[in-house]
């Protein structure tokens, strides 16, 4: 059975978004993973489970071409804030929003408690000839609420 009709127009579009967190440049990820918000759970004497009542935090990747220096020294700051003599400003809060094709239709999604907590470079080798060098930075984030 064919999916003809069964998706409306305008749909949002895997490619068409956008992350904002408050205090830092705009970042322009070529990258962005997926997250799960889960309900915390307590397992019971009965071996049976119940809601805990918060949400687990949860780690997101995003990835930013090398070439973009100002991202990437951002980036660094927001990694370095958090160790150390931990800043009072490390954990800052963000928005991933999600565009349709138009950019008329969008699904948001407030992002709290956000830090920078790992940053990852890629293998390089000289046979390659000119792919693109990303850096990828995971991001952990205590909720994440529709907005």
């Amino acid at each position: 059975m064919g999916m003809k009709g069964a998706i409306k127009a305008d749909h949002i579009a895997k490619s068409r978004y956008e992350i904002i967190f408050a205090g830092t440049v705009p970042f322009h990820p070529t990258k962005v993973s997926g997250f799960d918000d889960e309900t915390d759970s307590v397992e019971l004497p009965d071996q049976t489970r119940a809601s805990g009542g918060g949400s687990k935090p949860f780690d997101m990747t995003i990835s930013i071409p090398a070439h973009h220096t100002v991202e990437i020294a951002a980036l660094e700051l927001w990694l370095r804030q958090g160790r150390g003599q931990v800043s009072s400003a490390y954990k800052k809060q963000g928005t991933l929003i999600m565009k349709s094709i138009s950019g008329g239709n969008f699904r948001s999604y407030t992002l709290n408690g956000c830090w920078v907590m790992k940053r990852t470079t890629p293998d390089l080798e000289m046979s390659n000839d000119g792919d693109l060098v990303e850096i990828e930075y995971v991001i952990s984030v205590d909720e994440s609420l529709p907005i």
